[in-house]
């Protein structure tokens, strides 16, 4: 055992002694430590802490002291037993939350891979609209150049009658010739009656 004994001649002497000082373990759980930390109550040494504190410390002093030693203990033994229903209460949360947090992952990897087996689907489809539209493309160019080759043809032969029509009418002028009627109807006599 070790004492401290740092300015034992300046101790005052009372005639009733404080009580004799224990050291008391603190929990790390309350103190937050890595490691076990060993309480020493301010009156251990009679250096003052501070410029106002006397070197000497009264009798009530030191049993108010003792009484709050006495109730950090009973905090102490508390916070132990608060702190195993903390650890308590947070298992059962974890408990029913991992489980919520590992369902909606798994629903969610669902949803995912059905949007991704949709998204191939639709992206198949897209294609095969691309390949139809491609198809009707060359399709429509293809009916587009004949109508125009047609068109051409079709003007092609509309001139050649004009051009036609000209000699055809100057010949029927030179050799007297009347129009026929259609086929049904009565020609007009030579007077233009019936």
């Amino acid at each position: 055992m070790v004492l401290d004994r740092r300015g034992a001649g300046d101790v005052e002497m009372t005639a009733n002694p404080p009580p004799v000082d224990r050291r008391r373990r603190r929990s790390w759980l309350t103190t937050g430590a890595s490691h076990e930390l060993v309480e020493l109550p301010a009156d251990d040494t009679t250096e003052s802490r501070s410029p106002k504190q006397k070197p000497g410390v009264p009798h009530e002093e030191a049993t108010r002291q003792m009484s709050e030693t006495q109730m950090c203990e009973i905090e102490t033994v508390e916070d132990p037993q608060q702190v195993t229903r903390w650890l308590t209460e947070s298992q059962q949360m974890l408990d029913r939350v991992i489980p919520a947090l590992i369902e909606e992952r798994d629903r969610l990897r669902q949803s995912l891979k059905a949007r991704d087996r949709e998204c191939e689907q639709l992206r198949g489809e897209l294609n095969e609209s691309r390949r139809n539209l491609g198809k009707l493309q060359s399709e429509l160019e293809r009916l587009r150049g004949e109508r125009a080759a047609m068109v051409k043809a079709f003007d092609d032969v509309v001139a050649l009658l004009a051009a036609l029509h000209g000699p055809m009418y100057e010949i029927a002028r030179r050799l007297d010739v009347r129009p026929t009627p259609w086929a049904g109807v009565d020609a007009p006599g030579p007077n233009g009656g019936p």
